[in-house]
């Protein structure tokens, strides 16, 4: 349960910081812009940006999930302030623009975690920087990227936007990280402590980050404000540029209609108009003016038909079907057209005329008024727009529709084209604004009439008014823009400028709330240290006084106790008790220890203790003034009853240690350095032959009887001793004697005192005699190169090796024998001289128990290789020996035995071919003389039965002999298997028992089996130890006396089991105990023996066990029976061992 708890705590933990990052996310990109977008910077700064990264600094990795949700209800705000209905589609259509910030967090996090650690440690100012750009200009180009490629994925965006786009997004993500970061990380909440140079970052407290944000916020409000103030200021004179621009074209669209009204006085006042009257008056009305700049002007007038006017169209022209309407009258039309400008007369636009122009040319007829056509799309391309001005008939303007269609005589029109329309409207057209008109209410690039930009791509400003009008009949909507000349010219960083100095006051604020919050921690530091210190202080005091090892006693200037520490009532033997410290302070007062008050000086006095115990006490009092201006004392009280006792015990101990220097022969000199003078004792005098009470000068004779040769190391010796550059000045060296004869001593000196300048001022050492250590070393060296000369000129190939196998030495007999040089033999490994299946052999742990001193010496045959390739077979004895110091190595003698072993296989062939020969005839004498016995017992006579009971005998005798022979030969050629498993050992014991009973009953003995076997699995081949067993029990039964008992028991060892075999037989005598288990060993070798056998049994069990990883060994008292035991591992620690080995 306390684990489950634990658990869903954490997991609660996780979720609810999850859910605070997703909720804190979306609102700080909310917040974000709308307070940090200056009105006249199209840049918005995302502080989410830098709180993401802190998040996953301070908190961790796994908290990315919530920088994801948080990122994702962001992405579906923004996307439906855009418009979109909220559901499940926004979301989806949102999400996606959520993996960019996530991946920039986590990226920017990982990189901080690994450069600077967790918690963040910096080494100087550098790496603050460093983390700033990299997780601000460089990984915050992440987001953008992803976010504006899933953008273009959806066609929403234009290459050409891209750069600006980019660049915002990249500067807001830079700029939020660079502001907020430092704010994360550095706030009250984080979980550790950053440190520079090794020194904790004191972090900002809640007020200081209140004060910061709120600087920000009032930075970014400011600065929002002063931008959209110069924004709009901008945007009210680019709207009086636009009115200007708008009263210039309905100025210059008045002018042409006046103009045609013009035109129409002049047809009025005039019965006929000659083609050159009506060119020259176009040119008279079209000089200087915006008039100027149109295609051309003309007349469509109605004449009677037998009117004399000159005709500048066909006689019928193609307007005449529709003056059907204007009243009846008959008649035809003739058309005036001029250009206005000198060019070649071209043919009429009215010829032209598509029935949308017809309605506008009729809807001027009826309603009186001068109408525009739609913009012209025929060629030729500059053609666009046609303004008709109705003319009537009669001085009396009419006032109906019908009226006017009886009066109606023609039209004045005006061909024009956008261009000719707004050339030269205002100076700042094409400068400061760029204008487009478009036919009908909306801003339509399809019915575009007119626009001042040359090129589509041409670049815009900032600002853009828009406004429909109502023209002769027709609705325009014009949009005038800002150029980026006019951008420039009016352009205001206001905005900008008051958010740097914000952001700067906002810096500075953030310094010096920093410094201030660093002295306050430090000032709180600081009190907690010397709150600390004053408690350790105290504590330490008290802990000085209560631990003292001498009485500390408080009192007034009455006598009074006041306080007294533990060793105070040690002093009188009193115990912990309440009783105690009642006896112990009424014991104090009885001491009178402001006897004596002139001074802090030791006085001693004499007490006892609560057992009447004698006590010699030094008491000194000093005096002291407390915090109310009372007289106090302090009395320390000192036992020195010991010191007292043992002043006098020092003149018997002196005297005790003068005699023992003299009799360990030891002689001390004290050497005056300033004056060069020394005093030495009686025995140092004696070492050089003189009398122990001799008057000399012991400096003199020292330097006349030193030996000229040892004079200069012991000299150099003393020296460095005397500069301080060695702790002592240790030295043999040889003296003469007053007998003449030489000496060796070795001393040994310290400097006792030196002078404030640190100059030696004297010298004290002692002496020994070391001539018989001398002598002794010099026969051990002796000894040594004897030894060396032993190996060297040695027969047998001899080597000295380390406990881990590494050649030491070897003799030339050694390297003569496998064919090496000495240096190329020391050069080897031993298993590179050794077969690979016999070096196995050698780590059984007999050389390791051989270094431990568990044996003495073992040997082993094994198999070398000489360098030609030859196997050579060795015989190997390893023994320990020990160098001078004491360290440990193995002497190994080789000898070649390889005609030896060829002997040996050669017999064992001939042994194991007449073994397996004699097997089979013998199987068939005993399994005959047996059925005889069996079936034919009834027909023998006695002397028969006894001679086939002899024969019987015999060849099952003989049986046991050839198996022995033939097991015994398996174990020497090492073909006898062995599969070693865990049995269970009261099993097998059970087997065996059962297996001997029958011979046991035969010779009138109980076998036996303790009951309290150990009941664990021992690890040996189950058949073998069989064999093993059997052989035991069956010499067991075999010695033992009639109605005797055998006994079998076991016991329990550290990692192996003991099996006992016990009879009550004769036991075996101690001649015979050392070749017990030697091949062919019987204790009576006579014919007339009285137990039959082959001598081969405990050999093969020997080896058996061996071979198991086990011991066998016995005991026995002659004339009460024998123990044989065997040692066998238990099958976990066999198995460990394997393991081990292998």
């Amino acid at each position: 349960m306390p684990a489950i708890t634990i658990t869903t705590s954490r997991s609660l933990s996780y979720l609810s910081k999850l859910a605070a990052i997703g909720l804190a996310y979306p609102v700080m990109g909310m917040i974000g812009p709308a307070l940090t977008k200056p009105a006249d910077y199209d840049v918005a700064i995302w502080p989410q940006a830098g709180l993401a990264i802190a998040v996953l600094i301070l908190w961790g990795m796994r908290l990315w999930p919530g920088i994801f949700i948080g990122s994702v209800i962001l992405s579906t705000w923004i996307v439906v302030s855009g418009g979109v209905p909220l559901s499940w589609q926004a979301i989806a259509l949102a999400a996606p623009f959520a993996v960019g910030p996530t991946i920039q967090a986590v990226v920017a996090a990982f990189i901080a975690r690994r450069l600077f650690g967790r918690p963040i440690q910096f080494r100087s100012v550098r790496d603050f920087v460093l983390l700033l750009l990299i997780c601000g200009p460089l990984i915050c180009a992440i987001a953008p990227t992803l976010g504006l490629a899933i953008i273009m994925v959806r066609d929403s965006l234009t290459l050409a936007e891209l750069p600006l786009s980019w660049t915002n997004w990249w500067l807001g993500q830079a700029l939020g990280v660079l502001i907020f970061l430092p704010l994360g990380l550095f706030g009250p909440w984080r979980p550790w402590t950053m440190t520079y140079n090794g020194k904790p970052v004191t972090s900002f407290t809640q007020l200081s980050v209140a004060a910061i944000g709120l600087s920000l916020c009032l930075t970014f409000l400011a600065s929002g404000v002063t931008g959209r103030i110069a924004d709009q200021r901008n945007a009210n004179a680019f709207e009086t540029l636009a009115h200007d621009h708008e009263f210039a074209l309905l100025q210059r669209l008045n002018s042409y209609k006046e103009s045609l009204d013009a035109a129409a006085g002049f047809f009025r006042g005039s019965d006929s108009v000659d083609p050159d009257e009506w060119a020259a008056f176009v040119d008279e009305i079209a000089y200087g003016n915006a008039l100027s700049k149109t295609y051309g002007i003309g007349a469509v007038r109605l004449v009677a038909n037998d009117a004399k006017e000159p005709l500048r169209a066909p006689s019928e022209h193609a307007m005449s079907p529709h003056w059907g309407a204007s009243g009846g009258l008959a008649g035809r039309t003739v058309e005036y057209f001029s250009p206005a400008t000198n060019a070649e007369t071209p043919p009429p636009p009215t010829l032209q005329l598509k029935p949308g122009e017809y309605e506008a040319a009729l809807r001027a007829r009826d309603t009186g008024q001068t109408t525009l056509t739609r913009r012209r799309d025929g060629p030729p391309a500059d053609l666009g727009l046609l303004i008709f001005r109705p003319m009537y008939d009669g001085a009396v303007r009419p006032r109906t529709e019908a009226q006017r269609r009886q009066a109606f005589v023609g039209w004045t029109y005006a061909q024009l084209t956008g261009s000719a329309l707004m050339s030269g409207l205002t100076q700042s057209q094409g400068l400061r604004l760029n204008v487009a008109i478009f036919e009908g209410r909306e801003v339509d690039p399809d019915r575009l009439i007119y626009s001042s930009r040359t090129e589509p791509t041409t670049q815009t400003g900032d600002i853009r008014v828009t406004k429909t009008l109502s023209v002769m009949g027709r609705e325009w909507t014009l949009l005038w823009e800002s150029t980026p000349q006019f951008d420039d010219a009016i352009g205001s960083r206001e905005g900008i400028l008051v958010l740097i100095g914000g952001l700067l006051a906002s810096f500075l604020l953030s310094l010096f709330l920093f410094a201030l919050d660093r002295r306050e921690e430090s000032i709180r530091q600081t009190v907690e240290r010397k709150t600390r210190e004053f408690v350790a202080v105290e504590q330490q005091n008290e802990s000085i006084v209560q631990t003292a090892v001498i009485a500390i006693v408080v009192l007034d200037d009455q006598g009074r106790i006041l306080r007294y520490n533990h060793a105070a009532k040690r002093l009188f033997d009193y115990g912990p008790d309440e009783r105690a410290d009642q006896q112990c302070r009424a014991h104090l007062g009885q001491l009178n220890l402001l006897a004596d008050t002139s001074g802090p000086v030791e006085r001693t006095i004499t007490a006892s203790d609560r057992h009447g115990e004698l006590l010699h006490l030094a008491v000194q009092l000093n005096g002291w003034t407390s915090e109310n201006d009372e007289r106090r004392f302090t009395a320390l009280i000192r036992d020195i009853t010991g010191e007292v006792r043992a002043t006098r015990a020092l003149e018997e101990t002196e005297e005790r240690w003068k005699l023992a220097l003299e009799g360990a022969a030891l002689g001390v000199f004290d050497i005056d350095l300033k004056r060069g003078t020394s005093k030495v004792s009686s025995t140092w005098k004696t070492m050089l032959g003189f009398e122990p009470d001799a008057s000399i000068d012991p400096q003199k004779e020292w330097i006349e009887r030193l030996h000229p040769d040892d004079l200069p190391s012991v000299l150099e010796a003393d020296r460095a001793c005397i500069k301080g550059d060695a702790p002592r000045s240790i030295a043999e060296y040889r003296i003469r004697h007053v007998d003449g004869h030489w000496t060796w001593i070795r001393s040994d000196a310290v400097i006792a005192a030196r002078a404030s300048d640190g100059t030696a001022i004297r010298m004290i050492g002692t002496q020994t005699d070391i001539t018989k250590l001398r002598n002794a070393a010099n026969a051990l060296q002796a000894s040594e190169q004897k030894f060396r000369n032993a190996i060297e000129d040695a027969p047998v190939g001899m080597a000295l090796m380390t406990p881990d196998r590494t050649w030491i030495k070897v003799n030339g007999a050694l390297c003569d024998l496998l064919g090496y040089t000495e240096e190329e033999l020391l050069s080897l490994d031993i298993a590179d001289v050794m077969l690979p299946e016999d070096l196995e052999k050698t780590r059984d742990g007999k050389m390791e128990q051989v270094v431990a001193g568990e044996l003495t010496a073992y040997q082993r045959q094994l198999r070398c290789l000489h360098k030609d390739g030859r196997v050579l077979w060795m015989s190997i004895s390893v023994s320990l020996g020990h160098d001078y110091g004491g360290s440990g190595h193995l002497i190994i003698i080789f000898q070649d035995i390889s005609e030896q072993k060829e002997t040996e296989r050669l017999k064992s062939e001939f042994v194991a071919s007449v073994s397996h020969e004699l097997r089979t005839p013998l199987t068939s004498v005993r399994g005959s003389l047996s059925l005889i016995l069996g079936t034919m017992n009834h027909e023998l006579s006695e002397g028969v039965k006894h001679l086939l009971t002899i024969a019987h005998s015999n060849s099952e005798r003989l049986i046991f002999l050839v198996n022995d022979i033939l097991d015994l030969e398996k174990m020497s050629t090492g073909n006898m298997s062995f599969d070693i498993q865990p049995e269970h050992l009261r099993s097998l014991i059970v087997d065996a028992l059962e297996a001997n009973e029958g011979y046991a009953e035969q010779a009138g003995i109980e076998q036996q089996l303790d009951d309290e076997l150990p009941d664990v699995q021992i690890a040996v081949d189950r058949h073998r130890l069989h064999q093993v067993l059997a052989n035991l029990l069956s010499n067991a039964v075999k010695f033992s006396p009639e109605n005797g008992t055998v006994r079998i028991f076991g016991e329990q060892l550290e990692d192996s089991v003991r099996i006992h075999v016990q009879d009550n037989g004769p036991g075996i005598s101690p001649k015979f105990r050392q070749r017990i288990f030697s091949r062919f060993a019987q204790a009576d070798s006579s014919a007339t023996r009285k137990a039959s056998g082959t001598g081969l049994g405990l050999h093969l069990a020997k080896m058996m066990v061996e071979e198991m990883g086990g011991r066998i060994g016995f005991e026995s008292e002659v004339g009460k029976g024998s123990t044989f035991w065997v040692d066998l591992p238990v099958a976990n620690r066999s198995q460990k061992d394997r393991s081990a080995a292998g």
